[in-house]
């Protein structure tokens, strides 16, 4: 059986296109039959299923980027690097417990009861063969700031949160690369408050032009992007420590907000919406997208898991004296 077969049809969006919820459901079940798919596959199937219905092949290329994104964030799908690029696989089946009476259904296993482009259903569905059932703490692991400030030459003693790995930051920025600061277009975090901003323009929240004495997240501004970097500013010159990755700097930035005593949410407890004040790591990403519901932008309505699990993950801000 041809796995797209099933995509020829679809439930349309307000602009009568394939939504994202429609290919999700299409790339996972093709994937799920098959067991490997690469991504040229991936694509060239759904233009077959869907060119009878005279879809607009653009948007269903960036929807399926769209759904690839969501479905490896999540750890439905396991991504491969092969030789002839990238291909997907269903991870290993089971069952994420987010609350007293709701599970998440991830990986290679289909199930009537679970539904949505994260599969979530009642704690009681029962499968003909059974699924693994893992608690949100398992699923989630142990933090990642944790995992890279060991790989950096720290220690893992630390009961400070995720202010530890900023810590080590300082130091590496401290004897990092020389930087003559007029050579540069560089934004600083250094500002206070809940509104993050942009550093595209200064100032703009939390972003300033480079200022006082400190070591502060940065991003140098290039043509074609920027570099993300921990700058040790001491006037007209610094030094700096570029993290490996842009996942990295988001840890840094959010241990940089909790080691001067501020939060990185709001949390209302009746309505049950936390408001992220920093941009997420992938780690703290994937919890939201298991266990919560995306509200609008930074914002997510979570359940008290959720809240646990992201306490034990990142720490509380510093207090200082």
């Amino acid at each position: 059986m041809n796995p797209w077969s099933e995509a020829i049809g679809f439930e349309p969006d307000e602009n009568g296109q394939p939504s994202i919820a429609t290919i999700v459901e299409h790339i996972r079940n093709a994937v799920i039959e098959a067991g490997f798919v690469s991504r040229g596959r991936m694509t060239s199937g759904l233009k077959e299923s869907y060119r009878p219905l005279r879809v607009d092949e653009g948007l269903v290329a960036q929807r399926m980027d769209q759904a690839l994104d969501v479905l490896t964030k999540t750890g439905d799908f396991i991504e491969l690097t092969t030789a002839t690029g990238r291909a997907y696989a269903p991870s290993q089946a089971r069952r994420v417990i987010i609350s007293e009476d709701r599970h998440v259904l991830l990986g290679a296993a289909n199930h009537g009861d679970y539904s949505g482009i994260v599969r979530r259903g009642p704690s009681s569905a029962v499968s003909a063969e059974p699924i693994p059932v893992r608690t949100l703490d398992a699923e989630i692991g142990l933090a990642e700031w944790r995992l890279a400030l060991v790989e950096l030459g720290g220690s893992d003693s630390s009961e400070d949160g995720a202010a530890s790995l900023y810590d080590f930051a300082r130091a590496l920025a401290s004897s990092g690369e020389y930087l003559r600061l007029a050579d540069a277009d560089i934004a600083v975090l250094s500002g206070r408050g809940d509104f993050f901003g942009s550093f595209d323009k200064l100032p703009s929240g939390r972003w300033q032009n480079p200022g006082a004495a400190g070591i502060f997240p940065a991003a140098i501004r290039k043509q074609y992007g920027a570099s993300f970097v921990v700058l040790n500013s001491e006037g007209s010159h610094g030094s700096i420590w570029q993290p490996q990755s842009r996942d990295l700097w988001r840890w840094a930035a959010l241990g940089f907000t909790l080691s001067v005593g501020d939060p990185i949410y709001r949390f209302d407890q009746q309505t049950r919406i936390v408001k992220f004040l920093v941009p997420l790591p992938r780690q703290l990403e994937r919890l939201m997208l298991l266990s919560a519901r995306l509200e609008t932008t930074w914002s997510w309505v979570v359940t008290d898991a959720t809240i646990r699990v992201l306490e034990n993950l990142v720490g509380k801000p510093r207090v200082l004296t």
